[in-house]
């Protein structure tokens, strides 16, 4: 059954970009019949469930639409009274775990999807994004179009034409997404932290962070301002993140200490200090990195290596650790328990005990096993934040780590902001080369992030402007730490403060 529906699908595109015909003179009036029948999407389909995000007084509710039939072929598709002419079709898989896990569609909980690899029909209008399918077998798509999810059911590979013609020439436009119309005063402005590694020695590493700011006002941007080092807004102001390489007696430590610039001067590097529990009996080095840094907590990476002083043993430390801001020195761990309650926790455990049972690693071979459950941080992927754990393990005299991926959705109280107003399909399909993405709540610009750029593009009506409003060039390798979102006011408040930080470097 696997391979008849990879077959299908496969045979799907290839009839797609090659069964389209030039259409005629007269074709205007008359919709012709697809020579090929066997595409596995053509044909009726009958909405059986729906549901919506924001449910509206006087919509349509989801007992109007059971019932309704959804008709698709390679030159219409026709949603009840909606008619789309000459829709292009792309097919992509995509990651079944972390698709569901941001896609809020409470359909697909419905169904037993891999965690492994999903298909995801795409469609296209007059080269924008128009909606899109999850492929659950030959019988069954859930659609999801602006905010609307539909479960549907095949009915037949017959097409209508009749009806379809009818549909043309009265068209609905109930599907049009809605944008800003008329008069429009719109403030977005995006606070973006980014680390890249220095030049040098690949066995010490050390980075430099930079904060950029990007404010626009109705999709124009104003001049972008860059700040060294790394910036962030918090409930009492803005803060300012400090790190600093401290040797001392044969002991090396990337130090972090964070302060208000509005009320705090900071503190000289004079005064940083090693915490003495931390290196008692020990000599060697523990160099760290920022991973995510949000309102009021700051995810790192750490790498250490040394010797006890009083034998010949060595030690390691390649770990991942989550910090409150306003206790970075105590360098005491945010649980995981606290975060997101023993659900949470408990599904992390099973991704533990998952990525253990594939690599056959056993609790034996476990680097303190009392750790593991606090040994986690966040990465970024397909433009939302993850948490990322870490196992470190023995095998032989080797000390090895692997990362995973949990299937849980960091809190508000950790991310504030993480939505995506339009689909990541689209945002690829537009720049291929995009590795991340944000949109503005106000849905009206996008950041898009490749390797070698950052770009700026309005939004309108849930779709990408064609023409780029901003491009900032990015340091090689450099990785987006940070995030954060202005709206109103805030943006005159956030750049006022931005470039007085500047005018100080």
């Amino acid at each position: 059954m696997k391979k008849w529906r990879l077959l299908s699908l496969l045979f799907f595109v290839v009839y797609l970009f090659t069964g389209c015909a030039t259409p005629s003179a007269d074709s205007t009036n008359k919709i012709v019949s697809p020579k090929n029948s066997r595409s596995p999407i053509k044909g009726k389909w009958q909405v059986i469930d729906m549901t919506k995000e924001e449910e509206k007084e006087g919509e349509i509710s989801a007992d109007e639409w059971i019932g309704t039939i959804f008709q698709f072929s390679e030159e219409f598709i026709l949603l009840g009274d909606y008619f789309l002419e000459t829709p292009h079709y792309q097919i992509k898989r995509v990651n079944g775990k972390n698709y569901l896990l941001y896609h809020h569609n409470p359909l697909l909980e419905n169904f037993s999807l891999p965690d492994d690899q999903i298909d995801v029909i795409t469609v296209v209008d007059q080269d924008q994004f128009f909606c899109e399918m999850v492929w659950i077998n030959d019988q069954e798509l859930v659609l999801t179009i602006s905010q609307y999810h539909f479960h549907l059911k095949k009915v037949s590979d017959e097409i209508h034409y009749d009806l379809a013609v009818q549909a043309k020439q009265q068209n609905s436009n109930f599907f049009i997404v809605e944008g800003q119309e008329g008069e429009v005063n719109l403030h977005s402005g995006i606070v973006v932290g980014l680390r890249a590694p220095l030049d040098g020695n690949v066995s010490i590493p050390e980075y430099s962070y930079r904060t950029v700011w990007v404010a626009a006002h109705n999709k124009n941007i104003n001049p972008v301002v860059e700040v060294e080092g790394i910036m962030f807004p918090r409930r009492s102001g803005f803060w300012k993140m400090e790190i600093t390489r401290h040797t001392l007696d044969q002991k090396t430590e990337d130090l972090f200490f964070a302060y208000n610039i509005s009320t705090d001067k900071g503190e000289p590097v004079a005064l940083f200090h090693f915490n003495d529990l931390d290196w008692l009996g020990k000599t060697g080095y523990l160099y760290k990195s920022i991973d995510y840094i949000g309102n009021d907590y700051v995810a790192i990476q750490e790498i250490g290596h040394g010797n006890y002083q009083y034998d010949n043993r060595t030690w390691h430390s390649n770990r991942l650790r989550l910090l409150p801001i306003d206790s970075l020195a105590s360098k005491k761990n945010v649980k995981m328990v606290d975060l997101v309650g023993d659900n949470g926790l408990s599904s992390m455990n099973l991704s533990i005990q998952k990525t253990m049972d594939q690599l056959g690693i056993e609790n034996s071979q476990l680097i303190d096993i009392r750790e593991v459950a606090d040994n986690f941080s966040l990465e970024r992927k397909l433009g939302h934040w993850f948490f990322k754990g870490r196992i470190n393990y023995k095998q032989g005299d080797e000390l090895l780590f692997t990362d995973y991926t949990m299937n849980i959705i960091p809190p508000t109280t950790l991310v504030v902001y993480d939505e995506l107003s339009i689909p990541w399909t689209a945002i690829k399909d537009r720049v291929p080369a995009a590795i991340d993405a944000y949109t503005s709540p106000n849905h009206d610009i996008l950041v898009v992030i490749t390797k070698s750029e950052m770009i700026v593009y309005g939004l309108y009506k849930g779709e990408i402007e064609n023409v780029p409003l901003e491009k900032i060039p990015l340091k090689q390798d450099e990785t987006v730490i940070m995030a954060e979102w202005a709206l109103g006011n805030y943006v005159e408040r956030w750049s006022e403060i931005l470039i007085n930080a500047k005018a100080g470097d």
